[in-house]
């Protein structure tokens, strides 16, 4: 019974994720592999919220404070990308969007359109200076844009 209910929770969370995506309340980001073999395996996604304000209602319902310091960053991360998602579907710029992870690093946004690659690195408390070294070495003509809340140039 146990491992039942092990196969079928995953399942549920699926189904329950799939809903919430087709209600638009949230959308998945899924990795980006030049290796299509890896990106079919690859199971890993990342969800965000088309509303940050329903995010921060779910975390209140669940006794969550709504913004913890630690919670900053990703709440950052979520407010940044699903603007981009907007202001791309304002311009009707269709793009393959994804995130790229390799096993040191990380980049939070890519956006693939007119033969290009566009890597995003958002952070809330840091600048990130430059593209991960494996990054630039699978996409060498990537274009690099880090977001922060700080300017770029102050401290």
């Amino acid at each position: 019974m146990l491992s039942i209910e092990k196969v079928s929770i995953p399942r549920t969370i699926e189904r329950y994720l799939y809903l919430l995506e087709q209600c638009f309340v949230i959308f998945r980001l899924h990795p980006l592999s030049s290796n299509p073999r890896k990106l079919l395996a690859s199971r890993k996604r990342k969800v965000y919220f088309y509303d940050i304000g329903v995010r921060n209602t779910l975390a209140g319902q669940l006794d969550i404070p709504i913004v913890e310091q630690q919670q900053l960053g990703g709440v950052f991360e979520n407010f940044c990308i699903a603007e981009r998602l907007k202001t791309r579907l304002n311009h009707q710029l269709r793009a393959n969007v994804n995130y790229w992870r390799s096993p040191d690093s990380e980049l939070d946004y890519i956006e693939q359109y007119n033969g290009a690659v566009y890597a995003y690195e958002i952070k809330w408390r840091k600048q990130p200076k430059t593209p991960p070294p494996r990054f630039t070495n699978q996409f060498p003509g990537a274009t690099y844009m880090p977001v922060t809340r700080i300017p770029i140039g102050t401290s």
